[in-house]
């Protein structure tokens, strides 16, 4: 009889802390997804929203105190020949077990996982702490909550990832945050989860968990850009640089065929925006460095077109590569120097061992009143067909 009683006390509790009650919609598709559009004006990279009367809100939640952690992530593919800038993420909730308010929720996480053998590997690639400020609830229980990381530039190149976004909540005073899952929606392949509060240690499928292959609820609102390269035909594709100065005393993309005074500056590729910076139009002295968007290896090698044009060796530019490894950045590394006058060219360097989150830079700095430099078509490709070229040391303080 004690153990009968322990049972169903223990299938009690799975069903208050991981699952919720069937959930009613009450608004239709239409205007759930069409009140985010007109306000963000992005565009939905992948869809699966809960329309149907059968759906569930599973436990998700990160919580400090209680302590506990649950997670359900669900899988996403970036196709061939493109990439994706991610701008925002809407999820949908139903929230239950003494629920108050999302005001508790201090903040949100969103994981992106990459693929170990069509699962999510166990752990992140990426992992981005959402404060307050930058998320948004609409309608009431069930919730849609939209976050806001435009500002992370989060770049993913083609291939498969399994994405989580897992509020912040404390069970004892804020009850149970629950993501809605539904059967057969997006591209029809179940979530994943682990809960091991519950014994749940190692990723396991919806079916496994819950009886049916559940899928996410989610959409990810950002840009897609074919060609996977940066090309900046459209200006800075979310790249940044660090002096604040404005062009030409500072990186800066300037259109095809710059001209300062008597000559121009012919872009790495002929007739083609590019970033570019100049010495000699600036007058004197120049330090700064362009920076890209974060993004995630996967291809054998990363290009970029270059165009130097140095005075008496007193101009350089350097092309830096740093990985995130472990949650923490390592150190830049010089993977190319140009000392020397260098026509428009592509270089490349192999980036096949890495798994990790990249950064790409470029570094130039002119000690006198010097002359120019230029690069374009920033990305991988997966034919590697230019020989990999190796000028690496250590540099710390870029």
């Amino acid at each position: 009889m004690k153990k009968i009683q322990i049972i169903c006390i223990l299938i009690s509790i799975f069903v208050s802390l991981f699952t919720s009650d069937e959930i009613t919609i009450s608004s239709p598709n239409e205007y759930r997804i069409s009140k985010y559009v007109e306000f963000y004006g992005k565009d939905a990279l992948v869809s699966q929203i809960p329309i149907s009367e059968t759906n569930r809100g599973h436990c998700c939640q990160f919580d400090s105190v209680y302590p506990y952690e649950s997670d359900i992530c669900d899988d996403i593919t970036v196709p061939s020949d493109e990439y994706w800038d991610i701008d925002s993420i809407q999820t949908w909730w139903y929230n239950w077990s003494g629920w108050l308010s999302w005001a508790l929720v201090p903040n949100i996480y969103f994981i992106i996982y990459p693929d170990s053998s069509g699962q999510p590997a166990d752990s992140p690639i990426i992992e981005v702490v959402v404060e307050k400020s930058d998320y948004s609830v609409y309608e009431t229980n069930p919730y849609s909550v939209v976050i806001d990381i435009s500002s992370r530039n989060i770049r993913l190149y083609e291939g498969r990832y399994w994405i989580e976004v897992q509020p912040s909540n404390v069970f004892t005073s804020n009850g149970q945050t629950g993501i809605q899952e539904q059967v057969g929606i997006g591209n029809l392949l179940e979530s994943y989860n682990r809960f091991p509060l519950l014994g749940i240690n190692n990723w396991q499928t919806a079916t496994e968990t819950f009886g049916y292959p559940y899928g996410m609820s989610f959409v990810i609102w950002g840009s897609s850009i074919p060609g996977g390269i940066w090309d900046f035909e459209d200006g800075w594709q979310n790249w940044t640089h660090t002096n604040g100065a404005v062009f030409p005393g500072g990186w800066s993309v300037i259109s095809s065929s710059y001209t300062v005074g008597s000559w121009t500056i012919a872009p790495p590729n002929a007739d083609d925006s590019c970033f570019c910076i100049d010495s000699d139009g600036a007058g004197g002295w120049l330090l700064d460095t362009a920076k890209s968007p974060f993004f995630i290896a996967g291809a054998d090698f990363l290009y970029w077109g270059i165009h130097f044009q140095d005075f008496a060796g007193r101009d350089t530019i350097e092309v830096l590569l740093r990985k995130r490894t472990g949650g923490s950045w390592e150190p830049w590394t010089v993977i190319f120097a140009y000392g020397s006058d260098t026509p428009p060219t592509t270089d490349s360097v192999e980036v096949s061992a890495f798994i990790d989150t990249l950064q790409i830079a470029f570094f130039y700095e002119a000690t006198d009143w010097d002359w120019f430099a230029a690069f374009d078509n920033v990305g991988p490709y997966y034919q590697p067909w230019y020989e990999t070229k190796n000028y690496i040391r250590n540099a710390e303080n870029y």
